[in-house]
């Protein structure tokens, strides 16, 4: 099977699990239908409140978090609820790994703890630590931050 089509095919598994009372909560947004009001992991980085993106997970599953590049330009996200086992009846790790495929490159991360897949996208991770660090060093300057005496 292609690489790609086994991507797509990872993200329906994912994607199309049934609703269980008795599961975990993750965050989900993304994946194959991203059409849906208030559902994009664009939305999802930018909102102040992730309520409405809370998915109650069926048993069995964890949280997932995959983001895909397509050729280098095109960023693609997704979060939701995963099957704890693969196909092939082996456990997902826990943690983030990466996989290179011909026309993209996609990292997934899976967890088991409520609500562990808000991880910001890597694209709006480094713009929190530029605004931090000029803040720091905007305070510094103006004697905001003085030593103790």
């Amino acid at each position: 099977m292609r690489p790609a089509l086994q991507l797509l095919v990872l993200l329906c598994h994912i994607a199309a699990v049934p609703a269980d009372a008795d599961g975990m909560q993750c965050y989900s947004c993304g994946g194959l239908v991203s059409d849906q009001p208030g559902r994009s992991c664009a939305e999802f980085d930018e909102a102040l409140s992730w309520s409405l993106f809370v998915v109650t997970c069926p048993q069995d599953h964890i949280c997932v978090k995959t983001t895909s590049l397509y050729s280098g330009e095109e960023d693609r996200e997704f979060r939701g609820c995963g099957a704890r086992q693969s196909w092939y009846g082996l456990k997902h790790e826990l943690g983030c790994r990466e996989a290179d495929m011909p026309d993209s490159q996609t990292q997934f991360c899976f967890c088991d703890t409520p609500l562990c897949n808000a991880a910001p996208s890597q694209r709006t991770a480094p713009g929190l630590g530029t605004v931090l660090t000029v803040a720091v060093m905007a305070a510094a300057g103006a004697g905001v931050l003085r030593p103790h005496r």
